[in-house]
């Protein structure tokens, strides 16, 4: 079984209410459900997976470990738990850090970060917080 078809198992079974696209099988795909919410995105390659949360994504080799790290992370994705924080400078989002809420201490950790180039760098960053809230997850688990 892959990546898409173990996600879409899930789902099927756990979260009927969320509505979910499959492209040719490889390709699974979630709009956001809140205004400040973000969209997640699942691909399924013949080496590795990638999951992306609008321009922040992540690379998951397809071993068991790292398959089973990229369903925490999309766990944490739909869930309260999660957080896309975005950085901007002139108006135009430039980095993004996804990150996880640890329930133990209440503090948000950085699970990655993604960029791009900006060269305004003589500005402040603005923050913003994209959060979804599709699912309640039991954080018996900590995200790394």
């Amino acid at each position: 079984m892959n990546v898409i078809q173990k996600i879409r198992e899930i789902l099927d079974e756990s979260y009927p209410e969320i509505i979910y696209n499959i492209e040719n099988g490889v390709e699974l795909s979630i709009d956001k459900t809140a205004q400040n919410g973000f969209d997640v995105r699942v691909i399924d390659a013949s080496s590795e997976s990638i999951i992306y949360f609008n321009q922040w994504h992540w690379h998951f080799d397809n071993n068991s470990n790292d398959v089973d790290q990229l369903y925490l992370i999309f766990g944490y994705a739909l869930s309260k738990h999660g957080r896309l924080k975005a950085f901007i400078k002139g108006g135009k989002e430039y980095k993004w850090n996804f990150e996880t809420l640890n329930s133990l201490d209440g503090e948000w950790t950085v699970f990655g970060t993604t960029g791009t180039v900006n060269l305004k760098f003589w500005l402040e960053p603005t923050v913003k917080i994209y959060q979804n809230e599709m699912i309640e997850i039991s954080q018996t688990h900590q995200a790394p």
